[in-house]
């Protein structure tokens, strides 16, 4: 399956230093971010962001038309639609462009969702799970409620 990642997802896991276990945790799965996604991450101030490159990461063209049409990024547009004409999962964790991929059809996922998939693959253990959601959320600019961080660690 090939998984398509917003800008909020990768940077937050470019920005803990945790983007070797972002990929074990997808293993099988091709990881993809669009050009969109990429220029936003070049635009950032932060040298570890605009430098970002990592061969299991594959970089995608995508249209970002849904941008203007529902007020969305430009980033967030580009994986929808990439997702839409891939048949890709989508990582997106913006309230916003989540509407947007259901009214699109769109399966999708948040970054807490890929925590989660950590623990139960076993990719993670639970202590190092508390303080990846803690970087996360603290350097990575992430924002889960107490329930979903809840939710992430139910039935692990």
């Amino acid at each position: 399956m090939i998984i398509v990642m917003d800008t909020l997802g990768i940077s937050a896991f470019i920005r803990t230093n945790k983007i070797d276990l972002l990929v074990k945790i997808l293993g099988n799965h091709e990881i993809v971010i669009t050009e969109q996604v990429l220029n936003e991450l070049r635009l950032s101030k932060l040298p570890v962001l605009r430098d970002f490159s990592n061969t299991k990461i594959k970089v995608a063209q995508s249209s970002s038309d849904l941008a203007l049409s529902h007020a969305i990024h430009i980033g967030e547009a580009s994986v929808i639609e990439f997702a839409k004409k891939n048949h890709a999962l989508a990582i997106i964790d913006d309230k916003k462009a989540r509407s947007v991929a259901q009214k699109e059809g769109i399966n999708f996922i948040g970054t807490a969702t890929i925590v989660k998939l950590g623990l139960e693959r076993g990719s993670i253990k639970k202590i190092d799970a508390r303080d990846l959601v803690e970087q996360l959320v603290q350097i990575g600019r992430l924002y889960f409620s107490d329930e979903i961080k809840k939710w992430i660690f139910e039935d692990v």
